[in-house]
């Protein structure tokens, strides 16, 4: 175990994930950690983060003229992305609002609705934008928002773009180097070509008028891209996909029910057709959510294109990059730990590096030596133009570190590439044999050095000058606290596992959110295996990365929510001992904050350790006992338990245990048992249910039943489709959330249904919450069983197979769980 002092304030990247977690607004969190200053870079809390990641942000296209009544829209576009966009706060303002003025915003980056909010002012001057936990493409161009806006009169106005904050996936803050604004011009529509159109009209140009409005009156398709693929490698991909949604945004009759519309929806590279999706059948104010479209682009050069996905009456264009390159792996740091004396000769320090992609590449692998207290690089080291072809590795030695000649402490040594990087923990210790402790007696016997430790207590005066500093920061001397693993030290056997808990030692405020590692020293000995949260973050609010040889997690989490004050658990990491042996595990807290949102201070983190001993071979014969019997041993229970050491002259016990080969036997009658559960109709019940698909749809909606027959129409409802054969075949296949008092205020978690396997699915849940106001109703989930292929003639030959409601009231969550058909399911169930 060891202790690792962390400097008095988070480093620049922690705040910047505190300042992600800010940016959800409408989850409540305070703080405005991220901001754009008087420079336009994108600040972190007071001091700006080192090494900006540094891209413009422009709307685009610059201009644009409509007629009046007409729309055209706008994207926000960052120019450079690097680490994709997982955050962003953004206005679009009309300078004339008498001209134009905005009507939809659409949000880039799938952010979901609980960390989303658009805000648009009552006459569409202007838009404010703010969204968390985005997934973008990774590189290059990213839209981040599109931004509908409407010509009202004739006339020219500009339309402006202010960024008040924008972050990666990853929590670091981008500087905004600039931001580029555009304009609107409205012409007014030709009067006498309408006329004309109205006399057109009178001569039975009305009626294809009316066509038209026929059209309207069922039919008008929007398309909106969720998220693609895109950047795509070449070689490494093969093709593009895209996600969209697809929306019947015409009006409803004010009586009877409406007939549906079909339209098809393309996808376009550079102008021409390349994917057609099946035909869309959508009744007014239906839509259908994330439906992909892919096609096959492995025969296209590197370079950017244009995507556009259409309906017959919108569509939206999306950059696909395709990119070369190659990727280096990095594994095997040697000496992953290292205890060096002050004075020792130097060291060699190597990683392997691997190549893991289909191109060759180039690149510059470098060695860093960090002291683990200061953060300062003391030591680096660069192997220049490592080329490696695709698939192939090397082996990359740093030679001669002079680890003795460093000052006593702790040191990071880190070996990276472009892109990945593996770090070991490097000790000096102190030469004692060389006198260090007569030089502490010298220091003992100079009071020259008392003196000099005077003079320190001068910078002592400097201390108070930090504590003026501490006082530009009271409330952050109040926010601090250490984190600890524990316990300490655990001992387990191979294949074992043990818990260790992330420990918050004082919180004041609880916890809302946090980012930190946990290490396995040496991976050869245990992995990290699982985590659990601590305050329960939700599923689109945390994240959990494991190594792929478990040698570490990297956690973060926001909207959590724990104890207010003292000890708090932030989490739960289960480790599994692989093989004998002691390693350490090491904790890195890289942000943790409040759940309003302010950051603490983190003063210390304590480590703990692992040992793994051998299983016992004699243990394990007695374990495996009766060995053979291992069932035998457990069927004995008891007898079992004493058979650890009877084992073989227990092959009596055995014997006895020999009930467990009539288990066997029972097995037999297991077979006996699947007789049971047909009673002898083994073949018949192949015959019932082996062969024969059972088709299955699932609705959520309002109300305590659902209704007979299962046609909601035009009732808000969600439904989900799938077969025995094929698990989920659409999820969901229909959503209309329109109506207060039914759907329109329940926020459904991920706009889809949670089933319990998707590619063979016994079970199905839908979670939710009503928003704050919003009035009681009840609400239920459904299954049914189809007689084929959903046809909608066919709803009235649907047949309830389990159903199950609740009550709720407003700013309250809700989970509903149902069963699903199976194929034996109807008679056994």
């Amino acid at each position: 175990m060891s202790v690792t002092e962390i400097g008095t304030t988070i480093e620049a990247q922690s705040t910047a994930v505190i300042a992600v977690i800010a940016l959800i607004a409408t989850a409540g969190i305070g703080g405005a950690a991220l901001a754009v200053g008087p420079d336009a870079g994108l600040q972190t809390g007071a001091a700006q983060q080192e090494n900006p990641l540094e891209t413009g942000v422009s709307l685009e296209p610059s201009s644009a003229t409509v007629t009046s009544g007409e729309t055209t829209t706008y994207d926000v576009v960052v120019d450079t992305a690097n680490g994709g966009v997982g955050a962003y706060e953004f206005t679009v303002s009309i300078a004339d609002p008498s001209v134009a003025s905005i009507s939809d915003v659409a949000v880039g980056g799938n952010p979901s609705e609980q960390t989303t909010d658009v805000s648009i002012a009552a006459d569409g001057s202007s838009a404010d934008v703010t969204a968390a936990l985005a997934n973008t493409s990774d590189s290059g161009m990213v839209t981040i928002g599109t931004v509908t806006v409407q010509g009202d009169a004739a006339g020219s106005s500009d339309v402006s773009l202010a960024v008040e904050a924008l972050g990666t996936e990853g929590g670091a803050s981008y500087t905004v180097t600039e931001t580029t604004d555009a304009s609107i011009t409205v012409e007014t529509a030709d009067d006498g070509d309408d006329a004309d159109d109205g006399d057109n009209g009178s001569d039975g140009g009305d009626g294809d008028d009316g066509d038209d409005s026929s059209d309207d009156d069922n039919g008008n398709f929007d398309v909106s891209i969720v998220t693609t693929n895109s950047p795509i490698q070449k070689g490494v991909d093969s093709e593009f996909v895209v996600f969209v949604s697809v929306s019947n945004t015409a009006e409803l009759p004010d009586s009877g029910t409406p007939e549906p519309d079909t339209q098809d929806i393309e996808l376009r590279i550079n102008g021409t057709d390349v994917a057609t999706t099946s035909p869309f059948t959508l009744r007014p104010q239906e839509q259908v959510i994330d439906t992909g479209i892919s096609v096959d682009v492995s025969e296209l050069a590197p370079g950017e294109y244009e995507a556009v996905v259409a309906s017959d009456d919108d569509s939206e264009t999306v950059p696909l990059i395709i990119t070369p390159g190659s990727e280096y792996a990095l594994s095997n740091l040697d000496p992953a730990e290292a205890t060096v004396t002050a004075g020792d000769d130097p060291i060699d320090i190597s990683a392997d590096i691997e190549n893991v992609r289909d191109l060759t590449g180039d690149q510059d692998i470098e060695l860093t030596v960090t002291d683990e207290v200061t953060g300062e690089v003391v030591y680096n080291d660069t192997e220049p133009d490592v080329t490696l072809d695709a698939g192939d590795s090397t082996t990359v030695t740093f030679e001669n570190v002079p680890a003795g000649d460093l000052e006593p402490g702790e040191y990071t040594h880190e070996v990276s590439s472009e892109d990945d990087s593996v770090a070991g923990n490097l000790t000096v210790e102190e030469d004692e044999q060389n006198g260090s402790d007569g030089d502490d007696g010298d220091d003992g016997d100079d009071g020259d050095d008392g003196a000099d430790d005077g003079e320190d207590s001068d910078d002592g005066d400097d201390g108070a000058d930090d504590g003026e500093d501490s006082d530009d920061g009271d409330d952050g001397a109040d926010l601090e606290t250490a984190v600890s693993l524990q316990p300490s030290e655990s001992t387990v056997t191979v294949g074992e596992t043990t818990t260790y808990d992330v420990v918050v030692d004082t919180a004041n405020g609880g916890v809302g959110a946090y980012d930190f590692d946990i290490t396995v020293d040496d991976p050869s000995v245990a992995s990290v295996t699982d985590l659990e949260f601590g305050g329960d973050p939700s599923a689109e609010t945390s994240n959990a990365t494991f190594a792929d040889d478990g040698s570490s997690v990297s956690v973060s989490a926001a909207l959590a929510n724990t104890s207010d004050t003292g000890s708090v658990t932030i989490a739960t990491a289960t480790v599994t001992g692989d093989a004998p042996g002691t390693s350490g595990l090491s904790l890195a807290v890289d942000a943790l904050g409040t759940e309003d949102g302010e950051p603490y201070t983190v003063t210390e983190t304590t480590d703990a350790s692992i040992t793994v001993e051998s299983d016992d071979g004699d243990d394990g014969d007695a374990g495996d006992g009766d060995g053979d019997d291992g069932d035998t041993d457990d069927g004995d229970d008891g007898d079992g338990a004493d058979d650890g050491d009877d084992d073989d002259a227990g092959d009596g016990d055995g014997a006895d245990d020999g009930d467990d080969g009539e288990d066997a036997d029972d097995g037999d009658a297991g077979d006996d048992g699947d007789a049971g559960d047909g009673d002898g109709d083994d073949g018949d019940g192949a015959d019932d249910g082996d062969d024969e698909t059972v088709y299955w749809q699932v609705d959520f909606s309002e109300g305590e039943d659902p209704p007979t027959p299962p046609s909601y129409w035009p009732n808000d409802v969600m439904s989900g489709l799938g077969n025995s054969e094929n698990g989920v075949t659409e999820n969901p296949s229909l959503r209309r959330q329109e109506s207060d008092g039914q759907l329109g205020d329940v926020n459904i978690v991920d706009n889809e249904f949670k089933f319990d396997d998707e590619g063979n699915p016994t079970e199905v849940t839908v979670k939710f919450e009503l928003e704050e106001g919003a009035e009681a109703r009840d609400l239920h989930l459904a299954a049914f069983t189809l007689p084929g292929p959903f046809d909608e003639d066919e709803i009235d030959q649907q047949e309830l197979f389990e159903a199950t409601s609740g009550t709720y009231e407003g700013g309250e969550t809700g989970e509903l769980t149902v069963s699903i058909p199976q194929e034996d399911g109807d008679e056994d169930g």
